[in-house]
């Protein structure tokens, strides 16, 4: 019984700290656009998974190529992507306002998703994922990487990339 309460406890914490649930691309997108209008990092960690969904994500990954990973493996990468992964929100803003970009003038202008080839929905879908915004009629796009679905929940697998002015060819979005 006390096990069942703790699960539960457990449940809502992660539902609080991890906030509303991303269940496109799209909406990852608007999330991390918003992070950036505000420059505020609590916002972008609802584009982050937590441990305990890695976990399972790298389980499924793992049972998919016939492997198995210790759980202590996983951990210690959760300790090194949870760095760079606000490393690189913080490097977006700078870069950002290195090019004259003032964050709390942008507008949302489009997400775009493309599914990788090695996505498999039975174990784990995972795609690259661009976000478009406008700023003073000019078209900027940030690559948020490689974004996975766990548990109906699209999330950020790694990091964010400034990509800059958007190129007229769109050549950024066959971009690895």
């Amino acid at each position: 019984m006390v096990k069942i309460f703790l699960i539960i406890i457990s449940l809502l914490f992660n539902s609080q700290a991890f906030g509303q649930k991303n269940e496109t691309p799209q909406e990852l997108g608007k999330i991390v656009f918003e992070a950036l209008t505000k420059k505020d990092s609590a916002l972008f960690e609802k584009a982050k998974t937590n441990e305990a969904d890695l976990i399972f994500a790298i389980q499924r990954m793992m049972k998919k190529v016939d492997k198995e990973i210790e759980d202590e493996k996983i951990k210690e990468t959760y300790t090194m992507y949870s760095t760079n992964f606000m490393l690189s929100f913080l490097e977006t803003i700078k870069q950002g306002e290195n090019e004259g970009i003032e964050w709390s003038k942008i507008t949302y202008s489009k997400t775009y998703f493309n599914e990788r080839p090695d996505s498999d929905p039975e174990h784990i879908e995972i795609g690259r994922t661009y976000l478009e915004f406008k700023y003073q009629d000019k078209f900027y796009v940030i690559k948020i990487g490689d974004s996975i679905k766990i548990k109906g929940n699209w999330t950020i697998e790694d990091k964010i990339n400034w990509i800059g002015k958007r190129d007229k060819d769109d050549s950024w979005k066959s971009n690895n």
